[in-house]
């Protein structure tokens, strides 16, 4: 009788579990999959050979879903058909941002007019088009939102090959958004604090107010360096100084601070990754941050 009991206990115990949900990302070079479990969390991280997504699209759709299936057989090895509910991130270069205010209103109109702003000021035709959008700032006489644009065909591509390797997508999102909240839990800022995160792929540069992204800008390694394998120290420069340091640079009318200082964000040194030989090592990926430094009033103080 006790040994029945502690069946019907565990069968109950089962049934009673949260459904993970892991964290995908995607990006031209590789994938990685972070899966929280109860003994222990682990990253999965997969190279993707060039040619198979390029500029965030997909190039050859079957070799990507072999590597897909790859990942889910490193994940459930004697599972094949049980799915892994994830939220994934897509390549930055896919996705169009732009903040914008619209005047206070009750909510039901709210909806209406943060997606008829977004139509207005998207890159893209409303048919071909995901839009979303969240509030950043309230006030009194208006709200101010960051909305996202994405090619509708571009994401149904990877939703459907996904799905086909036993993915379930509980939610798109981009990278500077998950940076954003991962940072946000570390610390937050009144005032607007540019980040700098360098990738694989390119630079990603954007803004944190108030634990909020308020700006997301991203620049591929390709168009500085166009073909070329390296990319110089005199191209590199010469981006940071357009969009950072120099005269008229684009950022600085964002921060209204000039004084910028820069340091670095520890990752989790805890992760470990799976290579599909089984060994594992540490990976560290330290996206750069430039905090905004107000001066003693002077003194400095770091945000």
């Amino acid at each position: 009788m006790i040994k029945f009991l502690e069946k019907i206990f565990y069968f109950l115990e089962k049934l009673s579990e949260k459904v993970s949900v892991a964290g995908l990302q995607i990006s031209d070079s590789f994938l990685q999959l972070f899966l929280l479990q109860k003994e222990e969390s682990k990253v999965f991280i997969l190279k993707i050979p060039p040619g198979i997504i390029v500029a965030g699209r997909i190039v050859q759709k079957e070799e990507l879903l072999k590597l897909l299936k790859q990942l889910h057989n490193f994940i459930y090895p004697q599972r094949p058909d049980r799915l892994v509910s994830a939220v994934v991130s897509l390549p930055a270069e896919l996705i169009y941002t732009q903040s914008f205010k619209v005047p206070y209103l009750d909510e039901e109109r709210l909806e209406e007019s943060a997606l008829l702003n977004l139509k207005m000021t998207s890159p893209l035709p409303a048919e071909k088009a995901y839009f979303s959008w969240q509030v950043i700032e309230q006030s009194e006489e208006n709200y101010e939102f960051l909305g996202a644009v994405v090619e509708k065909e571009i994401v149904d591509d990877f939703k459907n090959l996904l799905a086909e390797a036993k993915f379930l997508v509980v939610v798109f999102e981009f990278p500077a958004l998950a940076l954003s909240r991962a940072i946000s839990r570390e610390f937050s800022s009144a005032e607007p604090v540019l980040f700098i995160h360098l990738s694989s792929d390119g630079l990603n540069f954007f803004i944190l107010k108030n634990s909020f992204l308020t700006f997301d800008y991203f620049r591929s390694w390709r168009s500085i360096q166009g073909e070329e394998r390296q990319i110089t120290k005199t191209a590199f420069e010469a981006v940071i100084n357009a969009l950072i340091i120099g005269p008229g640079a684009t950022f600085l009318s964002l921060i209204p601070t000039k004084s910028l200082k820069i340091d670095t964000l520890t990752p989790e040194k805890n992760a470990v990754t799976h290579k599909p030989n089984g060994t594992k090592y540490k990976k560290m990926d330290k996206p750069i941050i430039i905090r905004k430094r107000k001066k003693k009033g002077n003194a400095a103080s770091i945000i």
